[in-house]
């Protein structure tokens, strides 16, 4: 019996019995609860430190950036690490009213040391916003899916790893790590768990990620007691010890409760925050 009829006979034997076999998938959110999760962090967080964030791949801090409207609202504190020097100009900036955060011109990797960026080469036709598809990956570029084209820079990026980071200055507690590195968020993830630090909300683009690595990130998250949710283009993931209240639960209820008014009304529940 080869492997698909042994599928089918099992499938069909358990159906007989008035169960179904499914595959299990992490559950999506039609909506960016994004936003929901952090102030529910900001509201209820029990530490009198101030609240710290790092963010891997922070691009210019302004361009669709998902955070922005947090660390200048409530002035987080925290460490924004952005490789593409032009880009990282620009980054620092626009939160030149920010005194309180910390700025690194390094790409992450997994030793000290220097690396190959691939960037689009700016230009007549290409729009600014390419430069948010920089990777270490020449075809994440080539193959974007976007359909941008033009012309790519190697740039020799310096790497620093997340350990060394972290003790560079200091961190030994994270409330929020948010990760957008265009297929290279998995190995990011790893880096950072790797360090014994935990972060409290981890939120990383998964939308880029390879198949397996997609599955294997909500494992190894799920594995060191997270709570994980897929949002559109993105995974937000909560520690179950700060997640006593059941929030995760309370906030997609609490959303499945605007869509259906706001699909009475004929609003649209989509957008992004």
């Amino acid at each position: 019996m080869n492997a698909i009829s042994m599928k089918s006979f099992i499938k069909g034997a358990v159906e007989k019995l008035g169960y179904e076999i499914r595959k299990i998938r992490p559950p999506i959110v039609p909506i960016n609860i994004r936003p929901m999760v952090l102030v529910h962090r900001v509201e209820t967080r029990k530490s009198t430190s101030p609240f710290f964030f790092m963010q891997i791949g922070a691009h210019d801090g302004s361009l669709y950036d998902p955070i922005r409207q947090f660390v200048t609202k409530y002035h987080w504190h925290g460490i924004l690490v952005e490789p593409q020097p032009k880009v990282f100009a620009r980054l620092v900036e626009n939160y030149r009213t920010e005194p309180q955060l910390i700025f690194e011109n390094v790409a992450l990797g997994k030793e000290d040391g220097e690396a190959i960026l691939y960037a689009f080469k700016p230009g007549d036709g290409v729009p600014h916003e390419v430069s948010m598809l920089a990777s270490f990956n020449r075809e994440a570029l080539t193959g974007n899916a976007f359909g941008y084209h033009g012309d790519i820079d190697e740039l020799r990026v310096p790497t620093m790893t997340a350990g060394g980071l972290l003790s560079k200055h200091g961190v030994t507690e994270l409330d929020l790590l948010m990760i957008d590195t265009e297929g290279f968020d998995y190995e990011v993830v790893k880096m950072f768990m790797n360090t014994g630090i935990r972060p409290a909300i981890i939120c990383y683009e998964s939308a880029c990620l390879a198949k397996d690595d997609f599955f294997e990130c909500i494992e190894f998250l799920t594995s060191k007691k997270y709570r994980v949710l897929t949002i559109g283009v993105d995974t937000i993931a909560c520690r179950d010890e700060d997640d006593d209240d059941d929030s995760f639960r309370m906030t997609t209820e609490a959303l499945r409760d605007k869509v259906q008014k706001d699909l009475a009304l004929g609003h649209n529940s989509t957008r992004a925050f």
